[in-house]
């Protein structure tokens, strides 16, 4: 007897399953039976379109992450060294306390070559002591231009653990760094798994193998308060970062701000100096645009900067602690304002469901030559 059940396939991209039925579901695919990509996955290898997001909800993302063995696994968290939130590892607690537990930092490549490695080191470092998270090996990488790969595959290589689960937050590079270990293990050039600046492009876990040991790329998290999250797509491009970062400085006076393109305002409310001194790290492709507070309704009405049609905006006060470190303001996912000098309170204008935050600096104040 025939059966008439369908074949289920995956997408080899995304994971989505592939359907036939409706345009506007993950997996859409024109022809069932001749593509391996759903026609998203084709759109953004080929044309670098990506017609909308598709919403993968926390909750699928969280019953995704729950397939992972308690004991025996190897966890690659994969995190962007911009944005390192210790959050993430509350959500992965049950995991990291059995398993074998990877730190995979991310994206060095865009961090001025002026920083020393060392003291990179020493931020992450500091980052997992003081929040008391254990570390089988910090691995320092970039998946873009392929920096240190060998060091992942050489620990998948010679791990006794059979699996091998990648996991992080969206955007962090995981599905990148994975294609990256599969061309540095094969020795040919791959992009078998979908990427894109847009967030959520993996949708269910997409499974491989090397050295006859799975390699699991899972959905991404959501960063909580991320640009990433509330950022149009014809926004997103633009305001992601993908080469190295360059300080844009400004002197602020009481009274004047900073406009982060159409993302966020910086206001220096009041401050124990005549001027303040900050530096954006971020976009190149950002605009940035120095003016009197007077001028902020202004500049929302002309659309120069700020579209008030596509977004909603709250502010955010804070004070620059006066401890002797240099602090930045972090604008989650898009960039960091670092500020000299200390003790001002400022507020920060920004789109609406976004959670600036103040942190110690990872680029540390430059001492003074005698």
């Amino acid at each position: 007897m025939k059966d008439n059940k369908k074949e289920v396939k995956l997408c080899t991209g995304c994971g989505a399953t592939l359907q036939t039925d409706d345009p506007e579901k993950a997996g859409f695919i024109i022809d069932f039976e001749k593509h391996r990509l759903c026609k998203r996955c084709f759109d953004i290898k080929n044309y670098n379109i990506v017609v909308d997001k598709l919403a993968v909800s926390q909750k699928e993302v969280a019953k995704a992450h729950t397939a992972i063995p308690l004991t025996g696994q190897n966890i690659f968290l994969v995190i962007d060294i911009l944005s390192f939130d210790v959050k993430i590892f509350d959500f992965l607690s049950r995991l990291a306390k059995t398993n074998t537990l990877y730190v995979v930092v991310n994206k060095i490549d865009v961090l001025p070559k002026s920083l020393k490695f060392s003291r990179i080191k020493d931020y992450v470092k500091n980052i997992l002591e003081l929040n008391d998270i254990f570390v089988y090996k910090t691995i320092y990488v970039s998946s873009l231009k392929r920096y240190n790969i060998d060091e992942i595959t050489e620990e998948i290589r010679t791990s006794k653990n059979v699996d091998n689960h990648f996991v992080g937050y969206s955007n962090s590079g995981k599905s990148t760094l994975i294609n990256a270990i599969i061309s540095s293990v094969t020795g040919t050039k791959t992009d078998d798994i979908t990427t894109s600046t847009i967030p959520g492009t993996t949708i269910t876990p997409l499974s491989f193998k090397i050295y006859e040991k799975n390699m699991l790329d899972y959905p991404g998290m959501y960063l909580e308060g991320s640009f990433q999250n509330i950022l149009l797509d014809k926004d997103i491009n633009s305001m992601s970062i993908k080469q190295e970062i360059y300080p844009v400085n400004y002197a602020l006076q009481q009274g004047r701000c900073l406009f982060i393109d159409r993302a966020a305002v910086l206001t220096i409310k009041n401050a124990e100096q005549a001027k303040t001194n900050v530096q954006f790290y971020g976009s190149k492709r950002l605009k940035l645009h120095k003016t009197s507070v007077k001028n902020i309704d202004k500049q929302i009405v002309s659309d120069r900067f700020l579209i008030s049609d596509n977004y909603e905006y709250e502010k955010f006060d804070f004070h620059i602690p006066k401890n002797g470190k240099t602090h930045d303001v972090v604008l989650p996912d898009l960039g960091r304002i670092r500020m000299i000098g200390d003790g001002q309170n400022i507020e920060i204008m920004a789109i609406k469901g976004t959670t600036p935050l103040v942190k110690e600096s990872l680029i540390p104040k430059r001492k003074n030559k005698l």
